[in-house]
């Protein structure tokens, strides 16, 4: 790349001393230090950009036409780097007057080449301490070691010479092992800019580029493109000489009317610049962003700005339908920034939304077992897949299918149409032309499974698998694909994705059921109340569960139950536990009415195991902790006091967790 020269008009006095500005012998060493070590933030990339196009520039000044050769460490045990190219390579003067010496460079008289500072050739010792530089020039294969010597300058030494039939010039850098794999994914970030795309030892490299480079572009003009950022991506990037110079939009002083398109944050501009046309800093990680870089990027934002209406409608001439008119309108409005509509055939096109009459459009923004919203119109993606219904396919396996064939999670839009004839003309109609459309009478099918063995009811039932994980309620309960009926499950009626209580005591939430856990009651089904009969003969609901573990819990602690009524401990406890209200009647909380009901079951028959069990049942199934407020019934308490067995149940009530692991510690 030409320099940039500066003519400096000096005055001087006749009288003046002047001396000129150097560089010490002695301080060689300490500026060749910082020139390695201090240029580079990123040295594994400076290293990727300043031998690539090194090696690039050779082909331009020699003629040759393919690809240069790049070789990757492979993760596993070869850590190497080279960047091989094919030009004439370098005489052994070349490699001791210019390849090894700071600040030369035979590229400053032309805008072929990138190349010119004379500094990327030393940026592997930015990495390492040694590499090797393969000169194959004249018949002759030099091989040198370059490395950091005792002087800490640097020394270029011939290992070998011999002769061959090839030319060009190969660098070869160790890599550490853990450095492989960010090697690779930099190359990647490199490479996938470039017009002849180096040859790799590496296809998953290959593939990667090649799919980036297929990705369709949201505007192109000349000399510039706009793409959809990506997580990372700057908004503006400037290329020149096949390396993407990231550029802060922030510093570019462009008129506040004419910016809109470096203000927005959901595209990346792309703009083409010709060697020269800008200046990078030394490193070449970044543009300068002087007087000459600043004029011709607003130059190049004004050209967009200029030819941006232009393009658009070149981009809308070719669609093909109305559907693909709307659909590019998110994308082309947003990346220009500001174009509120454009024509196709007699429409003008304001937004992405297509007006479907005589239909229902069912949208799941969230999932399908959610509910859905209604709308009348369908919001066009050329990238979207939309399923259309009709009464050929039942109602009510119309969501099973979906979930058959997208899975739980899928946020698909569902057109109903009143009519089979309805349905199959709006598929087959011009406007729509380009949208993907799926027929759901197309799905397979849900067969049930039947037999005298075993029963299964597949989900048109509306059976849910309940889910202890997730911020709403309908995050709780997703839709089960198939369940037994023949085996012994625990079910709760839900409407809304609650539980409703169904024969419970006490109100019960979602996260109630996540308390079941630690009880062993898991693997909960939830039913709606209109399929309430389709349940399985064996099948428990949670009443009844709970009842049941709470016998298992009673019977299998009993001699523990027995040691804490004989311990001598029980009386002070309790008293330092008054937890009653002066009566009953002014308890509004169900819970604490239920547990007073208990106590008198207790008052009347101290012995009763049922008491304990209905005890248990209740940290069970409501995991509910008394308030800790002390509550006196002065015409109870002299009887309560007395009683044992009132005294475990206070125990329980305070923590029914912390009594029921002490139960099993026995």
């Amino acid at each position: 790349m030409i320099a940039e020269t500066t003519n400096n008009v000096i005055l001087r006095s006749n009288n003046s001393v002047e001396t000129f500005f150097s560089i010490k012998e002695e301080n060689t060493a300490h500026i060749f230090s910082i020139l390695r070590g201090q240029l580079y933030s990123d040295k594994l990339m400076a290293i990727i950009r300043e031998y690539s196009t090194n090696a690039l520039d050779a082909h331009v000044a020699s003629g040759v036409s393919k690809p240069i050769s790049v070789s990757l460490p492979s993760f596993w045990g070869d850590g190497k780097f080279v960047v091989r190219d094919y030009g004439t390579g370098l005489s052994d003067d070349d490699i001791k007057n210019v390849f090894a010496s700071y600040g030369e460079s035979t590229k400053r008289n032309t805008n072929n080449q990138v190349g010119m500072l004379g500094l990327g050739s030393k940026s592997a010792f930015a990495y390492t301490s040694t590499f090797l530089i393969t000169s194959y020039h004249n018949g002759i294969k030099n091989v040198y070691n370059a490395f950091i010597d005792e002087s800490n300058k640097g020394v270029v030494s011939l290992v070998s010479s011999t002769e061959t039939d090839e030319t060009g010039l190969e660098i070869t850098i160790p890599i550490k092992a853990q450095d492989a794999k960010i090697l690779s994914d930099k190359c990647y970030s490199f490479f996938r800019y470039w017009d002849n795309i180096p040859t790799f030892n590496n296809d998953n490299i290959v593939r990667q580029i090649n799919v980036f480079k297929a990705s369709s572009k949201t505007l192109e003009g000349n000399n510039w493109y706009i793409v959809k950022k990506t997580y990372g991506e700057p908004t503006l990037i400037v290329h020149m000489g096949n390396i993407a110079y990231p550029v802060s939009t922030e510093n570019i002083n462009i008129e506040s009317d004419d910016r809109k398109l470096l203000d927005q944050n959901g595209y990346t501009i792309h703009l083409k610049a010709d060697i020269g046309d800008v200046t990078n800093s030394a490193s070449r990680e970044s543009l300068e962003l002087n007087d000459k870089t600043q004029k011709w990027i607003i130059n190049a934002i004004n050209n967009i700005n200029t030819e941006i209406q232009k393009v658009i409608q070149q981009k809308v001439t070719k669609c093909r339908s109305l559907f693909e008119a709307k659909s590019i309108y998110y994308d082309v409005s947003f990346a220009s920034m500001g174009i509120p509509s454009y024509k196709f055939d007699s429409y003008t096109i304001t937004n992405n939304y297509l007006q479907i009459s005589g239909a229902k459009v069912k949208v799941y923004y969230n999932t399908l077992a959610n509910r859905a919203r209604i709308d009348k119109h369908i919001v066009c993606k050329s990238n979207m897949f939309y399923y259309v219904a009709s009464p050929c396919t039942p109602e009510y396996t119309i969501k099973q299918r979906l979930i058959q064939y997208l899975g739980d999670n899928a946020k698909p839009t569902v057109i109903y149409f009143s009519s089979d004839a309805k349905a199959d003309e709006f598929i087959n109609s011009p406007e729509m032309v380009g949208a993907s459309l799926v027929h759901i009478k197309t799905l397979p099918a849900i067969q049930s499974v039947r037999s005298k063995s075993t029963r299964t009811a597949m989900v048109d039932a509306e059976y849910y698998s309940y889910s202890r994980y997730g911020c709403n309620n309908s995050d709780h309960w997703k839709v089960a694909k198939e369940v037994d009926l023949d085996e012994q499950r625990i079910y709760v009626v839900i409407s809304r994705f609650s539980p409703e209580r169904n024969g419970l005591k006490f109100d019960i939430s979602n996260s109630t059921l996540a308390d079941l856990d630690k009880y062993g009651i898991t693997d909960i089904i939830g039913v709606k109340q209109k399929h309430i009969k389709s349940v399985g003969d064996s099948w428990l609901t949670l009443p009844e569960a709970l009842r049941k573990k709470a016998d298992e819990l009673y019977y299998n602690n009993e001699q523990g139950i027995n040691k804490i009524l004989e311990s001598e401990c029980v009386d002070e406890v309790f008293k330092v536990m008054h937890r009653y209200k002066n009566s009953k009647s002014d308890i509004n909380n169900p819970e604490l009415k239920y547990i007073m009901d208990l106590l008198d079951t207790v008052d009347n028959d101290y012995k009763s195991a049922n008491a304990y069990r209905d005890i248990r049942m209740i940290s069970a199934y409501i995991n509910y902790i008394v308030p800790h407020q002390p509550y006196i019934v002065k015409e109870k308490q002299e009887v309560l006091m007395k009683d044992e067995k009132i005294n475990i149940i206070s125990r329980y009530l305070k923590s029914p967790i912390d009594v029921y692991n002490q139960l099993l510690q026995m």
